[in-house]
């Protein structure tokens, strides 16, 4: 039992220390801009929230997937809290449903094809309208219940370039296709490890009353619209998650004392 703290003590440690941190809002523009320069390399951006931490420390593949994106942003308060158990900064808080959307405008600015795979075909319609309406060029859909290599059979026949993928199939599926995708096309493409945001463009999730945003209590709004399906997430999750949590932060002071501080 000993082991097992100790690995995911470390393993936490370790992706906590992956973390993109964007200091200020001034810096979105060129995050962004970097993310869409993809003819070198292609892009993976993901999230870290508690929940993708969580999976992490008991799944060895999901966490090299995660350490390995290109961009990996610190999404709710559960990591801002966690990075400054580590005395760490913590930034801009990335929630993919405010960040995402200026990804895309800004891809339909560059005049970029989007392909938009995840969720339902009737919220994947609707979400290709609306982003459609905006100017923008959504060149394919999929539902997010396929096989890896229906995905990668598509993108061969849409023989496209400087595209922006949008997965949103929810993790960890979406994190191991984005590293498929770009395995088998090294270039070209930008893709966005994306959750529930087709779901958000679409309507099907009402986002939080704007105070309770403000709060940091997005994350309880969302419990309580869907409270059978995310319970066992967000309830008992978070509360591994703050065990973990504390037990970093213990770690990081009894280190600090024998000079070996976390960092």
């Amino acid at each position: 039992m000993k082991v097992r703290k100790t690995v995911s003590i470390s393993l936490f440690k370790e992706l906590l220390n992956s973390c993109s941190v964007v200091k200020e809002t001034a810096c979105l523009d060129t995050e962004i801009v970097s993310i869409l320069d993809n003819s070198k390399s292609t892009n993976i951006v993901s999230f870290l929230n508690f929940h993708a931490i969580n999976i992490s420390v008991k799944n060895k593949a999901y966490y090299s997937v995660m350490t390995e994106a290109d961009y990996l942003y610190r999404d709710g308060v559960g990591v801002e809290i966690a990075l400054k158990a580590m005395s760490k900064e913590s930034g801009l808080n990335m929630n993919g449903t405010d960040f995402i959307p200026k990804i895309i405008s800004a891809s339909i600015d560059k005049n970029m094809p989007i392909i938009l795979w995840g969720t339902e075909l009737e919220y994947l319609s609707k979400a290709r309208t609306i982003i459609n309406d905006q100017g923008g060029d959504v060149i394919d859909v999929m539902d997010g219940f396929q096989q890896t290599e229906a995905y990668i059979s598509k993108l061969k026949k849409l023989d496209v370039n400087n595209a922006v993928i949008i997965l949103g199939m929810g993790m960890p599926k979406q994190e191991f296709l984005a590293e498929k995708i770009k395995e088998n096309f090294p270039s070209g493409y930008s893709i966005i490890n994306g959750g529930a945001i087709i779901d958000f463009i679409a309507g099907k999730q009402p986002r939080a009353p704007i105070l309770m945003r403000k709060l940091k209590l997005e994350f309880l709004f969302r419990l309580l619209k869907e409270p059978k399906r995310l319970f066992r997430r967000t309830v008992l999750g978070g509360i591994q998650f703050i065990l973990a949590t504390a037990l970093l932060f213990i770690h990081n002071i009894l280190g600090s004392f024998s000079g070996k501080k976390y960092k």
